[in-house]
């Protein structure tokens, strides 16, 4: 191939994915992501989120960094953890990995969801919320849908955030508006933040007239 041609030129008419061309390409979380099993391929952590209704897209993801994966994972404090086989001699509990996006959409952490307990960590602790990849995408005049729970998010195919940390969102969401379905969660959702973004939820249905 002509070294002047660029990268998208190739004989299939497809272009390449430069994360494919080799582990310089890839950042170090994206590697150790790419190290763990996938997690279709773990049955018992597959079968645990089907039970619990997390299925389609909110498993595979939207690209081949994307997907969920399964490792068993030591929990430490601060909501942080390390990968088991890191970590050899201590208590390791089975849990899906989340690649965690930024608001550019590069994976730059990894997030663990315990399958037994339903705890949350970080790996690296670079992020203060899930989905911020969905700042910058197009969703009309709606809200950006806030989620009370992980499983909330993952149920909803990873569309709106979940927020770990909302001290260290604020610089994230200032200026968006938030949605959430429940107004006690969005009551102390504001109060938590360290900013005042606009939060909105459904309307009580009216009693009607007897």
């Amino acid at each position: 191939m002509d070294a002047d041609l660029p990268i998208t030129d190739v004989p299939n008419g497809r272009p390449i994915d430069p994360r494919t061309l080799g582990p310089g390409m890839l950042n170090l979380v994206e590697l150790e992501y790419l190290a763990c099993a996938p997690i279709v391929c773990v049955e018992h952590a597959w079968s645990a989120l089907w039970r619990l209704g997390v299925r389609g897209r909110a498993v595979n993801g939207r690209d081949h960094l994307d997907a969920l994966a399964a490792e068993p994972v030591v929990f430490l404090p601060g909501a942080r953890f390390e990968l088991a086989k890191f970590a050899p001699g201590n208590p390791s509990t089975p849990a899906a990995l989340i690649p965690a996006r930024d608001e550019s959409a590069d994976v730059v952490d990894l997030a663990a969801w315990g399958l037994e307990r339903g705890e949350l960590a970080l790996w690296r602790g670079a992020l203060p919320a899930l989905g911020l990849d969905n700042l910058e995408r197009p969703r009309g005049d709606g809200p950006l849908v806030a989620h009370e729970t992980v499983l909330s998010w993952l149920r909803a195919d990873r569309e709106g955030v979940f927020i770990i940390d909302p001290s260290r969102a604020a610089r994230w969401l200032d200026g968006v508006t938030l949605g959430v379905m429940d107004h006690e969660f969005g009551r102390r959702l504001r109060e938590e933040l360290t900013i005042a973004p606009r939060i909105v939820a459904p309307r009580e249905k009216r009693r009607r007239a007897a």
